[in-house]
C-alpha cells in the first residue's frame, strides 16, 4: 500500500481507517501520512500527486487536495502524542481552505475534474463532490482550531461551513432529490455533511437504500466510486441501515469486497469491474486501498461500536472515545472485539451473544465488556469525559451494569453482583434496581427512549477521569 501513498486521493480515503488502527500518531505519519503533506506553493496550490509527476494536473481536484486538512484532522483526532503535528500542520490546513474560499462559485467549491472517481455506475457531478469537500474541510479546520486555542479561526470557519452546508442543499437538492435515484454518491454525500432537512430525511434515505439495488434488485450493491464508497457505510449508519451495510460489507457475488478476496491472492482492487483477479482487462492496479477507508471505519464502530469522534460542546469540539454497539448489527454478528487509540490513550471493547433459557422464558443476552483509555486521568481537564457510552436497550428485557477491573469483567454474574439494572416493558424502563454504589454504573442515564425500535432505548454514561478502568454490560432481551 506504501507505493500508493503519494496519490493525495489515496490519503483523504484512507487516513481515518489507518489511524483507527495505528497505535500511535507516530505510526503512520512522519514519512508516510504527513510528510509529503508540505509540498505545498505559496498560493496552496496543491499537487494531486507527491512528488508532483502533473497527474491529475494542478491544483488538485479537492477530492484529493483535501488530504490536506484530512489527514492531519484525522491525526489529531485520534493520537494522544500529536499536539505538536497538528500546530506544524494547522498553518497549511489554513492556507488549503483559504485558498478553497478564494475560488468558490455560488458560495460552493465546484472546480474539479476527476469526482468520484472509478464507480461502478452512474455517480455525482463533479461540482457536488467538490462542493462536499469544501464544506468538510471546513468544518474539519474549525474542530481544529478549537482544539489548539485560534478562537477567531473557529467562529469564522465554522461559520462559513454552516453556510457551506446550506449552500449545498439549495444548489443540489431538486425535484425532491440530490440527483438520479441511482446515483448512490448523490445521496450518501448531503446525509455525511448534515445537509439534509430534517422534514426531508426519509426521502433522502429510502433514495439511498434503493440505490443499492439499482445494480441488481434483490441483492445490495456498491456502484459508487472512491468517495462514495469512503462515505457510504457512515451514510447508511446515520440513518439507522446497518443491516444494508452490514450486506455490503459480507457479499461475495460480483461486485464486492468479498468477490475481489475470493480471486486470490487476498487483495482489494483498483476497479470494482473485472471477472477475475485481471481485474478490468489486466489494466489497473490488483493491489489497491482507496475502496477501504469507508469499510474499515465502519469495523471498528459500527460493528465492534467503538470509535473516537470529535462531539460539540459548549466551549468548542472536543475528541471522545464513543462506544456504541448496534443490535441492528450485533442480532447478526456473533461476537466482535476492538482496540482504538484515542487523545486518552488506548480503549477496548468486546462483546458476544449468549442464548439462554430458563423453566420459562427464552432469551438472548449479550456481554459487552468495556476498557477505559489507559490515560485519560493524564488528558481530561475541565470535567470533560474521556469516553461516551450508549448501550442499546432492548424493547423487553433489562440491562445490567458492573463496575470491574479489566480482568474480571468477563467473569461477572449478572444476576449476582449487579450495581446497577434496570428493566423494560414494551420500551419503556419500569423498574431501576441499584446495589453497591459505583462512580461508573451510578451515573447512568436513560436518553433518546423510542419504545419500538430496533435499538429500543439507549443507556448513556459519560466516564470522567476518576470513573472505575472497566465496565461491563448484559443486555438481555426476552422472548417466548
Amino acid at each position: 500500500h506504501l507505493a500508493h501513498l503519494g496519490r493525495r486521493d489515496h490519503r483523504a480515503t484512507f487516513a481515518a481507517t489507518m489511524l483507527s488502527a495505528a497505535g500511535s500518531a507516530s505510526v503512520a505519519t512522519p514519512q508516510v501520512a504527513w510528510g509529503a503533506l508540505h509540498s505545498q506553493t505559496a498560493q496552496a496550490l496543491s499537487q494531486a500527486v507527491v512528488p508532483f509527476d502533473n497527474v491529475a494536473g494542478w491544483p488538485a481536484d479537492p477530492a484529493w487536495g483535501a488530504a490536506s486538512v484530512l489527514v492531519p484532522h484525522a491525526v489529531w483526532k485520534h493520537s494522544p502524542d500529536a499536539e505538536a503535528q497538528t500546530k506544524e500542520a494547522y498553518p497549511m490546513m489554513k492556507l488549503y481552505v483559504q485558498f478553497l474560499l478564494a475560488h468558490l462559485s455560488d458560495g460552493l467549491v465546484k472546480f474539479g475534474m476527476l469526482g468520484d472517481w472509478l464507480p461502478l455506475s452512474r455517480t455525482a457531478p463533479v461540482p457536488m463532490i467538490s462542493a462536499f469537500y469544501g464544506a468538510l474541510c471546513l468544518q474539519y479546520v474549525a474542530e481544529v482550531a478549537s482544539a489548539i486555542g485560534e478562537v477567531d479561526d473557529q467562529k469564522q470557519y465554522s461559520s462559513r461551513a454552516h453556510q457551506m452546508r446550506e449552500s449545498f442543499h439549495t444548489a443540489f437538492f431538486v425535484e425532491g432529490g440530490y440527483g438520479a435515484k441511482c446515483c448512490q454518491t448523490c445521496h450518501v454525500l448531503p446525509i455525511v455533511l448534515g445537509a439534509v432537512p430534517g422534514h426531508y430525511l426519509a426521502n433522502v434515505t429510502a433514495d439511498l437504500v434503493g440505490s443499492t439495488y439499482c445494480y441488481d434488485s434483490k441483492e445490495a450493491t456498491i456502484t459508487s466510486g472512491t468517495v462514495g464508497t469512503r462515505y457510504l457505510f457512515e451514510a447508511l449508519v446515520k440513518v439507522g441501515r446497518e443491516d444494508i451495510a452490514l450486506q455490503l460489507a459480507t457479499k461475495t457475488s460480483f461486485p464486492s469486497y468479498g468477490y475481489m478476496l475470493k480471486q486470490g491472492p487476498g487483495t482489494i482492487w483498483e476497479q470494482w469491474t473485472g471477472s477475475s483477479f485481471v481485474a478490468a482487462g489486466g489494466s489497473s492496479s490488483k493491489n489497491h486501498h482507496m475502496y477501504t477507508g469507508g469499510i474499515g471505519c465502519f469495523l471498528f464502530a459500527a460493528v465492534a461500536g467503538i470509535s473516537t469522534q470529535v462531539v460539540a460542546f459548549e466551549d468548542g469540539w472536543h475528541r471522545l472515545v464513543v462506544v456504541r454497539p448496534s443490535l441492528r448489527i450485533m442480532r447478526r454478528v456473533g461476537s466482535a472485539a476492538a482496540t482504538v487509540p484515542s487523545p486518552y490513550g488506548q480503549a477496548s471493547i468486546f462483546w458476544e451473544l449468549k442464548t439462554q433459557s430458563d423453566s420459562s422464558t427464552e432469551h438472548t443476552m449479550w456481554l459487552v465488556n468495556v476498557t477505559a483509555p489507559t490515560r485519560r486521568r493524564e488528558f481530561v481537564s475541565h470535567g470533560l469525559p474521556a469516553m461516551r457510552l450508549w448501550v442499546p436497550l432492548p424493547e423487553n428485557g433489562s440491562v445490567s451494569c458492573f463496575a470491574a477491573s479489566s480482568s474480571a469483567a468477563a467473569r461477572v454474574d449478572p444476576n449476582v453482583d449487579t450495581h446497577l439494572r434496570l428493566i423494560l416493558k414494551n420500551g419503556v424502563v419500569v423498574e431501576r434496581q441499584a446495589g453497591r454504589a459505583q462512580s461508573g454504573c451510578s451515573s447512568m442515564k436513560v436518553v433518546a427512549a423510542a419504545a419500538g425500535s430496533v435499538d429500543g432505548a439507549l443507556l448513556n454514561m459519560e466516564l470522567q477521569s476518576n470513573s472505575p478502568s472497566a465496565l461491563s454490560f448484559a443486555v438481555i432481551e426476552r422472548w417466548s
